[in-house]
């Protein structure tokens, strides 16, 4: 969801670079304790395995990738914000599909060894705002199924 969406649903959305969560939300994390964690092979990034969600760990913080967006809380049951996708870290954004163990629909038929086609779901603002943005086939992570 962008801020013009935001704007339109009625949520405040400050403006600026710096500002870059909008509110807190409430995204169906409710977990008694933190979950297992486990690495994702080739980078500093840790994934919930047993979870049914898109759970990571990375840079001190809790992610999830859910309705359409990237939460993140320093606390591992929230409170979450929402991130523009402009502002989700390229680490995050370049582990592969298959450490996503609720992947959305638009996932399918991608390989699971590649990040997500974020720039194909997001459009080209996106892409022309990420310049960092590697291209489909050439992921720096590794793959859980790879060996």
């Amino acid at each position: 969801m962008n801020s013009s969406q935001l704007a339109w649903a009625g949520l405040a959305v400050p403006a600026g670079a710096e500002a870059q969560a909008a509110a807190e939300w409430s995204i169906g994390i409710n977990l008694r304790a933190c979950p297992q964690l486990a690495p994702v092979r080739g980078c500093s990034i840790f994934y919930a395995p047993g979870l049914s969600a898109n759970y990571f760990y990375y840079d001190d913080k809790y992610w999830v990738y859910a309705h359409d967006g990237w939460y993140s809380s320093a606390w591992y049951n929230g409170p979450w914000n929402l991130l523009d996708p402009y502002y989700v870290p390229l680490a995050l954004l370049q582990v592969p599909a298959s450490f996503y163990m609720r992947p959305p629909e638009f996932f399918r038929g991608w390989r699971a060894d590649a990040p997500p086609r974020w720039a194909e779901h997001w459009g080209d603002d996106w892409l022309q705002h990420r310049e960092d943005w590697i291209r489909p086939g050439r992921s720096r992570v590794a793959s859980r199924h790879s060996g």
